[in-house]
């Protein structure tokens, strides 16, 4: 019995030497990497993300030359007698900063630098007026304002240095004995407060650009701006409009570079610079947190009681860490989480060490992005997640939305993100309610597969009905974005169907469960062709033929050579809305003028193809093919044999 006892007390101590040894290990190297600064570049991203929105408490003005301005003015750059007769309209302004480069003369001549100069100096008798310098290497100057306006002004650099990332967090009051373009203007503005400035400093960003208020260049101009919104106020006149390239990355995304200046000038005014805590106390914050993490996995047994407190403990350190931040303190928050994942997972898997828990992990970790049926799979079969493959007979989809770029500019990222989300979401749950897998999401790109890994004979019926499914639940989703007045979304999909390889792809550390091959590719192409077609899913001749037990309709619309092929493959629109008589009607007129076509009896074509437009104005593969036919009639291709080569994806 005291034999059992001491083996009992033996392992104990065992048991807790190793637990000890785990949070000694985990704490010891995440303070080594904070101290390197292994991980700095993550670390001011999400730093980058703690900043709110804050109304700025000074009164800093932008005049931007924004696309307005540029509208109604003319072709940058503008004479300068322009910019005298804004100046003359700045009235009883505490100091004028204009971030424009005067370095070159006057493509107007010397006379408009002159009218320049002379409102300058008459400005400038009663207002500061601050230009820009722009700094080389080594302290040399690569631009500076011509003579005849720097005796009338002062001079500051506007370089804005940036990290590694390409994001300008930071910037410096002087640089080779220059003095930087803020700190110039908030010495007259608020000379109480360069006094307590670091040399260099974190920008505490305000907000996104339009925080500070903006007036168009034009307006001033024109006299249109009380003098009571610019009386005693720093006045910024830079470039805003994006076709003046004069933009930098901030925290809060891209920004022109005056207003990167204006939060500079707030933040020496307000004399509150975010600095990081001292590095004692975030070893201290490191080794505590990670000790109650290890003190909860030991303690508590049960998973239902562990994960809450876990995420409850997690909360409330970043929370912490989120207070911390308003008060201008940076403590490692990145360090801090990533020593408690490591720890956690460490402490965890010692804890279950002598159990069998491959099943349980496989399951945790795949569930969010494989189906059920695939999971299940995996647990009976877990050789499968090392490298390898097979080929199959499968379908491969992929959707696109058109014209992405142009809708994600008109976005804020906020409601880009959040339409982004509710359609990738729908989308996927009608692939994997077509038993689709959804294999990843390129962009606003989506690429979904059937056949694999568990057999389905009727794959290429269920892609083609996934996708009619999409077509009509994105119908139902710009019904709301509709009410809401945010934009409707169209989509391109293309479906192919053909043997490839399907099997885990990647790295020896990490890989994904995916296909390749021709069809793969092929299907990628049909998905681009919708829009020469103007159509909303083309798919190949084998998906067609294995789908025609569907009830779906579908219309051949061509025989094409894809960039990269020599073969020519007949293709087929996936028709999603409603059949009626004159539908069909319409679809034999276009079925004899494709017949026509393939033959070279362009007039016959053009003939058949114009009654489906006089009856459809808005069918796409009608007008693109009689659009061929009347270029073809007037200069006939050689050696035709009824295929159309294309030679872009």
């Amino acid at each position: 019995m005291e034999t059992m006892k001491s083996a009992g007390t033996g392992s104990a101590r065992k048991r807790l030497l190793s637990v000890l040894g785990i949070y000694g290990l985990v704490v010891g190297v995440s303070i080594l990497l904070y101290a390197l600064g292994s991980f700095d570049s993550w670390q001011e991203k999400l730093f980058d993300r703690l900043y709110t929105r804050e109304e700025p408490t000074h009164p800093i003005v932008i005049i931007a030359i924004d696309d307005e301005s540029l509208n109604e003015i003319g072709q940058w750059p503008w004479p300068r007698e322009l910019f005298g007769r804004a100046l003359k309209n700045i009235p009883n302004a505490a100091v004028i900063g204009m971030d424009i480069s005067f370095s070159e003369p006057s493509r107007a001549g010397l006379d408009d630098d002159r009218t320049f100069a002379d409102a300058l100096r008459e400005v400038g008798s009663t207002t500061r007026i601050v230009l820009p310098l722009q700094l080389a290497a080594h302290g040399k100057l690569s631009a500076e304002p011509l003579p005849l306006f720097a005796a009338y002004t002062h001079e500051g650099f506007v370089n804005l240095p940036v990290d590694q990332d390409a994001v300008a967090r930071r910037t410096t009051l002087s640089r080779d004995g220059y003095p930087s373009f803020p700190s110039l203007l908030s010495a007259d503005a608020f000379p109480e407060s360069v006094g307590f400035t670091p040399a260099e400093f974190r920008i505490r960003y305000h907000g996104p650009q339009g925080t500070f208020l903006t007036i168009p260049f034009v307006d001033l101009l024109e006299g249109r701006v009380p003098a009571s919104a610019l009386k005693g106020s720093i006045v910024l006149i830079g470039a805003t409009a994006s076709d003046l390239h004069d933009t930098v990355q901030t925290p809060f995304g891209l920004m022109s570079g005056v207003e990167a200046h204006a939060n500079a000038i707030e933040t020496i005014a307000v004399g509150s610079f975010p600095r990081p805590m001292l590095p004692w106390m975030s070893a201290a914050f490191i080794a505590l947190a990670n000790l109650l993490v290890l003190f909860l996995v030991m303690r508590l047994k049960r998973f239902s009681f562990l994960i809450p407190a876990l995420a409850g403990l997690v909360l409330a350190l970043n929370l912490a860490g989120f207070l911390l931040f308003s008060y201008n303190i940076l403590y490692p928050i990145l360090y801090l989480n990533l020593s408690l994942l490591i720890v956690t997972v460490l402490a965890i898997a010692f804890q279950y060490l002598t159990e069998s828990r491959e099943k349980r992990f496989i399951r945790n970790i795949f569930q969010y992005y494989l189906t059920p049926e695939v999971v299940d799979e995996l647990i009976e079969h877990p050789e499968k997640l090392t490298l390898g493959g097979e080929r199959k007979e499968m379908t491969i989809l992929f959707s696109d939305i058109r014209d992405f770029t142009a809708i994600s500019e008109r976005l804020s990222p906020h409601d880009l993100t959040r339409i982004m989300n509710e359609y990738l979401t729908a989308m996927t749950d009608v692939i994997m309610e077509n038993k689709g897998v959804v294999d990843k999401y390129i962009g606003d790109a989506i690429m979904a597969f059937w056949g694999a890994p568990l057999e389905n004979p009727e794959q290429a019926r269920d892609a083609c009905r996934a996708a009619a499914h999409m077509s009509e639940r994105l119908a139902e989703l710009n019904a709301g974005w509709k009410r809401e007045g945010s934009p409707e979304l169209a989509i391109r999909v293309g479906i192919a169907m053909g043997p490839v390889i399907v099997g885990n792809m990647g790295s020896l550390k990490r890989f994904n469960y995916t296909v390749m091959g021709d069809e793969v590719n092929f299907a990628s192409r049909l998905e681009g062709l919708n829009k020469a077609y103007g159509t909303e899913c083309i798919v190949s001749e084998s998906t067609k033929s294995s789908a025609a037990s569907s009830g779906l309709l579908f219309r051949e619309l061509d025989l094409v050579r894809v960039k990269g092929k020599r073969e020519p493959r007949k293709i087929f629109e996936l028709v999603t809305e409603t059949r009626d008589d004159a539908l069909k009607q319409h679809f034999s007129h276009f079925d004899a003028g494709l017949e026509a076509y393939r033959t070279g009896d362009w007039d016959s074509a053009i003939v058949h193809f114009t009654r489906v437009l006089e009856a459809r104005p808005h069918d796409g593969p009608s007008r693109e093919l009689l659009r061929r036919s009347n270029e073809f009639k007037a200069d006939q291709p050689k050696d035709w044999d009824g295929a159309y080569t294309f030679q872009t994806k």
